[in-house]
């Protein structure tokens, strides 16, 4: 089992999980600070349905994709770094959709995303924010039937340059979509 995974299969972020010290439990206590946040904010109109924190940077999908040559055609496969993050970030996904339900989420949500980048957009070098990678694996994990019912895409970028991560929080719609 990976570190990241050892890390994430401890249990919720609010529960004390890691040996870090008070590093790890600032992280969790903005988590948490965020979240009621967001219940202060849309919590008569809508119901927060899951949240947790996915370790790892969060690659742009558009730009990282590479072309190759497949039967005499050109395809356009993700990167190595967008393959990556799939690849440890779905089973960190599949951790709180076990705790959610056994079927997977077929209803209009909102997702809530503060992206932790490693540099900062002051820098100038920061990438592009974009979650779509972050929805697709969302879909694969099985904690959505398809990333179309994503009705509410809030993003934010933060800079974290030890510790780069996703916190997410899914919500029914605060506006009636029918």
């Amino acid at each position: 089992m990976s570190d990241v995974l050892r890390k994430i299969m401890g249990g919720h972020p609010t529960q004390k999980r890691y040996d870090g010290g008070n590093k790890d439990a600032d992280i969790h206590m903005k988590f948490d600070d965020w979240i009621q946040t967001i219940k202060s904010r849309y919590g008569d109109r809508s119901k927060i349905i899951s949240s947790g924190i996915i370790l790892g940077h969060l690659p742009r999908l558009e730009n990282n994709r590479d072309p190759r040559m497949i039967k005499g055609r050109v395809v356009y496969v993700k990167s190595k770094e967008a393959q990556n993050y799939e690849k440890h970030g779905i089973p960190q996904i599949r951790v709180y959709s076990r705790r959610l339900r056994e079927r997977p989420l077929n209803e209009f949500i909102d997702v809530f995303l503060r992206v932790y980048c490693r540099t900062s957009v002051l820098k100038g070098n920061s990438q592009d924010l974009n979650g779509e990678l972050f929805y697709n694996c969302l879909e694969k994990s099985g904690m959505i039937d398809d990333d179309r019912l994503i009705v509410g895409k809030h993003l934010r970028r933060m800079f974290d340059k030890k510790n780069p991560r996703v916190e997410f929080c899914i919500t029914t719609p605060y506006e009636d979509f029918g």
